[in-house]
């Protein structure tokens, strides 16, 4: 378990996390690209800059947290769960959404960022 560690900039790529509980933690600018996340848990973790690019995230807790900056393009977030989350500048350009819940989230896209997101 990861709940509640500092792992700021910390790589993660093509790596193995189904079920890991990163609850709390501080993961500002990490990667997490092509990494399978099925079933972690980043309730309350800090996502500011993390790359999750192609990576595997549904299912995927990740109400309330704060993935300002995040890049999720090409992942596969179905059934991911953004609620209440704040997704400032957030990109989504190409990533699997369906059945993903954005109830009650703030959505804001970054300038000239690609119009491929439906949420």
């Amino acid at each position: 378990s990861a709940k509640n560690c500092i792992a700021t900039g910390l790589l993660f790529h093509d790596t193995q996390l189904q079920g890991a509980n990163f609850e709390g933690a501080d993961l500002r600018g990490a990667s997490f690209a092509n990494a399978d996340l099925r079933g972690a848990n980043f309730k309350g973790a800090r996502l500011v800059k993390c790359d999750f690019t192609a990576a595997n995230l549904g299912p995927l807790p990740v109400s309330p947290a704060s993935p300002k900056y995040a890049d999720f393009s090409n992942s596969d977030l179905r059934y991911a769960k953004f609620d209440d989350a704040n997704l400032l500048n957030a990109l989504f350009h190409g990533a699997d959404t369906s059945e993903t819940s954005f109830k009650n989230a703030s959505i804001m896209a970054p300038k000239n960022a690609p119009t491929a997101f439906v949420a």
